[in-house]
């Protein structure tokens, strides 16, 4: 995941964030769409557009993950419309204290 797209799921506001997925007894987990426009690769003339969808885990009580973060972000990358022969692509970032 680049900075720039770390960045962007971090402004995120609080009320952005929906709940999602099977509950777990120590860690939340949420989704929540990204306002994002990648400059690192151009899409070819015609190509659907592009939505991001963030994943953020974070361990309740002031809990970490193993590797000593609170927050851990994913995010999604989907072109609209997704045919037969198209993927889905998925980067993570472990996040700060945020």
């Amino acid at each position: 995941m680049s900075e720039a797209l770390h960045a962007a799921i971090r402004e995120v506001p609080e009320s952005g964030w929906k709940a999602y997925g099977k509950p777990e007894p120590d860690v939340d987990r949420e989704c929540a769409e990204v306002v994002f426009v990648s400059n690192e690769e151009l899409e070819p003339k015609g190509a659907k557009p592009l939505r991001y969808v963030a994943i953020r885990l974070r361990k309740r009580q002031g809990g970490l993950f193993a590797d000593g973060s609170s927050v851990l972000h994913f995010a999604v990358l989907r072109t609209f419309g997704l045919g037969a022969g198209e993927t889905d692509r998925v980067a993570s970032r472990k996040g700060g204290h945020d």
